[in-house]
């Protein structure tokens, strides 16, 4: 457990910036471009770095499509 983390809800992300436990991450399109590239860990925790985490290969397309669903989960009322 090692690094374990709660993640929060999607609802209303588009208000919750920064992104992640650091806060290491301003917009969505960042959040996704980082996924993407498998994420920023840093040298010193590739020990505890979970297999699974890898580079995602996402097309130009696909990542605009994921960052629009994402900016699904913020109602207008709510902006």
């Amino acid at each position: 457990m090692d690094g374990a983390f709660k993640t929060p809800g999607l609802r209303n992300i588009e208000l919750t910036a920064p992104y992640f436990h650091n806060g290491g991450i301003l917009t969505l399109r960042q959040v996704v471009d980082s996924t993407n590239r498998g994420g920023d860990f840093a040298r010193v925790n590739q020990n505890n770095l979970d297999p699974n985490i890898v580079p995602l290969g996402l097309t130009v397309a696909e990542k605009n499509a994921w960052w629009a669903f994402l900016m699904a989960f913020t109602t207008s009322a709510s902006v």
